[in-house]
């Protein structure tokens, strides 16, 4: 889809505004898509294999509940993380530029646009809405 928006000129990715506008609309959706992605590929058994160095089972559950000697390896009550590198902790964003956020954020408000958007077609209408004003 994006492809296509590149060909019809509703989007060139060398423009930073358009990029964060695009991001702005599109991000939860592809988020919520690669969660549900996680959420089964973490559900599925993987098959025992003799050449395999892992072994089978769930994902999630090889993670927190690993299987002799995975867990003599794990690190339980490590040392917090020091207050430099704490402190250089940033929340992530959807825009790389936070005015740029904020000011996306009104335009929905004043207009009465939906964001989140809850669908590919309420995000694409959202971003041409947007990039209107970009």
């Amino acid at each position: 889809m994006f492809e296509d928006m590149i060909q019809f000129g509703a989007y060139d990715p060398n423009v930073s505004k358009q990029v964060e506008c695009l991001r702005f609309c599109f991000m939860h959706l592809i988020q919520g898509d690669l969660d549900d992605v996680r959420r089964d590929w973490n559900t599925h058994r993987i098959r025992p294999s003799r050449d395999a160095y892992c072994p089978a089972g769930v994902p999630d559950e090889l993670f927190y509940l690993p299987p002799p000697p995975a867990e003599d390896c794990m690190i339980r009550d490590g040392p917090p993380l020091p207050v430099e590198v704490m402190d250089q902790l940033e929340e992530p964003r959807i825009c790389d530029s936070e005015d740029m956020e904020q000011y996306l954020i009104y335009l929905c408000v004043v207009h009465g646009w939906c964001h989140p958007p809850v669908d590919i077609n309420a995000a694409s209408e959202l971003y041409f809405n947007l990039v209107n004003f970009l």
